[in-house]
């Protein structure tokens, strides 16, 4: 299981560069990343609502991990963080994170409702 992970992981990184290099030339990059955040923890959320589980899980686990990234959402936020007025900076960290679990939510309740 643990290579399937990997080797997902790994396929997951290249497709997120991709989308990003599609996407940064219709949008700023850190929206870039925030779209892909949100969309890949509702996915997920999906994914284990639906229970699914076994080589399938840890492939999606393995995709969807590689596919959002916190470290490049971090660095993002860093950089964005000295331009901004005081009151706009908490929500340069709140709201895609406030954002990325509203999707997560939801992605687990449509899971459960598709596995019912």
């Amino acid at each position: 299981m643990i290579a399937v992970t990997a080797l997902a992981g790994g396929l997951g990184a290249v497709v997120r560069w991709l989308v990003t290099r599609g996407l940064s030339h219709r949008m700023a990059p850190w929206l870039a990343t925030g779209l892909i955040n949100v969309a890949g923890a509702g996915t997920l959320g999906v994914v284990f609502g639906a229970g699914v589980e076994g080589w399938v899980g840890a492939a999606a686990l393995g995709l969807l991990s590689g596919f959002t990234t916190f470290s490049t959402w971090m660095a993002e936020a860093l950089g964005l963080w000295p331009a901004s007025p005081g009151r706009v900076r908490p929500l340069i960290v709140a709201v895609p994170l406030a954002l990325g679990l509203a999707a997560g939510a939801a992605g687990l309740a449509v899971g459960g409702w598709l596995a019912a």
